[in-house]
């Protein structure tokens, strides 16, 4: 199975492709044009994924699905995307899930979770026996507000 992660359209856009379950390429946009920040906000990377493509010695009609993480800007962006790989899925995963999949999975441990929390005070948790949980915003400092999520999380 290739799937083929894009992340980052709203700025520094990057792409990987996942073959039977082994990273075999990423790249960042801006490392390909070599220009900071590269590709204008609510494009695909292009560049990007002609090179993973390429790296994975894969063509798009091989591509089983596609994960683009949000948000994703109302545009042609994905009728763009699916007429690039029409026989595969699309799949959109929400950007706080992404980072703590990207520890969670490729954990060696047996028994893991995965907690993230960002300046916005949005918080997020996952362990094999709980689905994802997400406590939205607090009015209180950011650690006063992920103490309690965490709090609630594990109760």
């Amino acid at each position: 199975m290739i799937i083929l992660g894009i992340g980052g359209i709203l700025g520094d856009a990057t792409c990987a492709i996942l073959k039977d379950g082994e990273l075999v390429a990423a790249i960042e946009e801006s490392k390909l044009a070599r220009v900071t920040h590269a590709g204008a906000a609510e494009e695909l990377p292009e560049r990007a994924i002609a090179a993973c493509l390429e790296m994975a010695k894969a063509n798009p009609s091989q591509v089983d699905a596609v994960a683009l993480v949000r948000p994703v800007p109302e545009s042609t962006l994905l009728s763009k995307l699916r007429a690039q790989f029409p026989q595969s899925r699309i799949v959109l995963l929400e950007h706080h899930l992404a980072h703590a999949a990207s520890a969670y999975y490729p954990s060696p441990f047996r028994i893991r979770s995965a907690i993230f929390t960002d300046a916005s005070r949005s918080f997020w948790a996952s362990t094999p026996t709980k689905k994802s949980t997400r406590c939205n915003g607090s009015p209180w400092p950011a650690t006063i507000a992920t103490a309690t999520c965490f709090w609630k999380f594990c109760a």
